[in-house]
């Protein structure tokens, strides 16, 4: 990364040094992707390899270096700017690479224009009716001039913390996945066992924080 002049601001460090820390992080995930995949072709495994990642992941430096026969899901911003294909006619001049911009993910959510619809995917311990919208075919300017992608948003999941308690929502999910043809199931099951196993983390560090705390 770029390092600031002398003259910056302690905001602007703050910035550089977030920047730092994400780029080390995304160069590390390219790594460790690169190494599964080679694997897996090192014992014949000819596979599709689903990737899902939370958003610090979902960035150009990941994107634009994943091999052959990986695909990504990652999260991404409510207000990520994206992009349809280009309408290209046969003509003279340079073909354009990004058609009219989309709506954000958040107002894709909100409007009545994009329709929900049902599917099915487990989680914590049981099958669930997931709601999502799926926009087909856009792309993005960090993930490169040439790569098409699918949009899925996914409505908050209500449940109760006891039998009569009030319901809670979780927040809505918004993903970007670098195959436009992969199966909604697939997808979001993939992003769901991610999650699971975000969530058992999670809890074995408090576990092991409150172990420690009394022993």
């Amino acid at each position: 990364m770029k390092k600031p002049a002398k003259s910056a601001t302690p905001e602007q460090l703050d910035v550089f040094k977030e920047q730092q820390r994400i780029a080390k992080l995304s160069n590390q995930g390219v790594l460790r992707i690169r190494q599964l995949r080679w694997k897996l072709d090192l014992e014949g495994e000819n596979r599709k390899l689903l990737v899902s990642v939370d958003g610090s992941y979902t960035n150009g430096t990941v994107l634009k270096s994943l091999p052959k026969a990986v695909t990504l899901i990652g999260r991404i911003r409510k207000d990520t700017k994206l992009y349809e294909l280009p309408d290209n006619v046969a003509g003279v001049g340079r073909k354009k690479i990004y058609g009219n911009q989309l709506p954000t993910p958040e107002e894709i959510r909100t409007s009545d224009k994009f329709s929900w619809q049902k599917v099915k995917a487990w989680a914590a311990g049981k099958t669930h009716d997931f709601d999502v919208k799926v926009v087909k075919n856009v792309r993005w300017r960090s993930a490169g001039e040439m790569n098409t992608m699918q949009l899925v948003v996914i409505r908050p999941l209500g449940y109760r913390l006891t039998k009569n308690s009030k319901i809670l929502y979780r927040q809505p999910a918004y993903l970007l996945c670098t195959d436009s043809n992969l199966p909604l199931e697939d997808l979001l099951q993939a992003y769901l066992w991610r999650w699971e196993i975000e969530v058992n983390f999670r809890d074995e560090k408090t576990l092991t924080h409150i172990a420690a705390f009394w022993g």
